[in-house]
């Protein structure tokens, strides 16, 4: 079923309306298999600068990547002539980042002011003349504050966060003037990349273990020197520092409190999102149609 939404640009056009339809696709058939699968679309017959028509719009995958800073700094936030730039790379590597430059006069300045400032500055890049003319990844981004952190996610979607299709968000600071990735958080990020990057490995025990620093396991070189591993049976859970690992024998920082039986489970720590796993920006359909609205929208001429 169709659900049409009108749109506006209540500044400019407030009483020139737009239609942007969201509707439920059937594609058959989908891959070697042939099997069905259900996507979603968005459409309108408003158009663009130039009256160039607006392609549709379909999402079936719903990895939309993302940057979040570390959350260690809530605000409110100095936004100073000395330390205003960030660099932004979207769905590319940090190399092809835009550097933009918020300009907040009243300081300091709230979380949510910094995040409509930043989110307005990395979609004026991708409008007709940026540096990133026409890039959807850009022009649909979005920037949130939330509980302490902020969070760009990125414009398009994609079915991985790492490779060369993946939807990623990279931030660093800036090269104009330096110092606003630490004053806002980023300069411990965490990314949908990154974290996706490094997923946590795991093996079992080889050999019952009953006492000692020294561990076998089944599995050689997935365990190394200076890893952090946990080690559970089902009943018992114990996490222990790594001193070497070559092959399937490990020496731990110190022994276990516990004897472990042959095939306990025995899993490599890595670095998670402190408010989660690395999930999609946009982790269900209502998000994601929201999404898709404001997609068509950022794209429509509303002046004629």
């Amino acid at each position: 079923m169709a659900v049409n939404v009108s749109v506006f640009d209540l500044v400019n056009f407030p009483n020139n309306p737009k239609t942007v339809t969201v509707d439920i696709t059937e594609l058959v058939p989908f891959g070697n298999g042939g099997e069905d699968t259900w996507v979603f679309s968005a459409i309108t017959s408003a158009t663009a600068s130039g009256g160039a028509a607006i392609q549709r719009l379909y999402i079936s995958d719903t990895k939309f990547g993302w940057a979040k800073s570390s959350g260690l700094k809530t605000g409110p936030f100095d936004i100073t002539g000395s330390q205003r730039h960030l660099k932004v790379a979207i769905d590319e590597d940090i190399g092809n980042a835009v550097e933009v430059a918020l300009d907040i006069s009243a300081l300091p300045v709230g979380g949510n002011a910094v995040a409509k400032a930043l989110q307005n500055k990395i979609s004026a890049t991708a409008y007709t003349g940026g540096s990133k003319a026409g890039n959807l990844a850009y022009l649909n981004a979005t920037v949130n504050f939330t509980n302490g952190s902020f969070e760009i996610v990125s414009g398009t979607a994609s079915s991985a966060y790492t490779g060369t299709d993946r939807s990623s968000v990279a931030v660093v600071d800036g090269v104009t003037t330096t110092g606003l990735a630490a004053e806002l958080g980023f300069d411990i990020p965490f990314t949908s990349e990154g974290l996706a990057s490094v997923p946590p490995s795991s093996t079992s025990v080889g050999a019952d273990y009953t006492s000692g620093v020294a561990l076998t396991v089944v599995d050689p070189g997935v365990i190394t020197s200076g890893d952090c591993i946990a080690v559970t049976d089902g009943t018992n859970t114990e996490y222990r520092g790594v001193e070497s690992g070559f092959g399937t024998a490990v020496t731990l920082s110190s022994g276990f409190s516990n004897g472990y039986t042959t095939g306990s489970f025995v899993q490599v720590l890595k670095l998670q999102d402190p408010k989660g796993i690395p999930v999609s920006g946009y982790s269900n359909i209502d998000e994601q149609v929201k999404f898709a609205i404001a997609s068509l929208v950022n794209q429509i001429d509303f002046s004629s």
